[in-house]
């Protein structure tokens, strides 16, 4: 699940030296977006999460990206026309996490 958060999000007002999600791939630095299941981009552990949910990852400074089941995930892609979408964060889609070794 990928979520729109504020301008820098989660109650951080400066960006500091952050290196967000960083391209691991040429072709997605060329077209700035994925095409082919071989490019990645590494996501960062989001620092000031306090609680609740398993670790939240950030992919930039406007996107965090957050673990959920297929309920959750159902509820976002439904919910987008209904009136309900001002009081929840904006999904974005979806990302698969395919763990490879190197």
């Amino acid at each position: 699940m990928v979520y729109l958060l504020a301008e820098w999000g989660m109650g951080d007002t400066d960006t500091g030296n952050r290196n967000y999600a960083v391209p691991t791939s040429e072709s997605f630095r060329r077209t700035e977006h994925l095409d082919h299941d071989s490019d990645e981009v590494d996501l960062l552990p989001l620092t000031n999460q306090v609680g609740g949910h398993t670790r939240l990852m950030v992919l930039n400074p406007s996107t965090i990206c957050k673990p959920l089941n297929f309920r959750e995930l159902d509820f976002y892609q439904n919910i987008q026309e209904q009136d309900i979408t001002n009081f929840v964060p904006k999904y974005k889609g979806k990302l698969s996490n395919l763990s490879s070794e190197k």
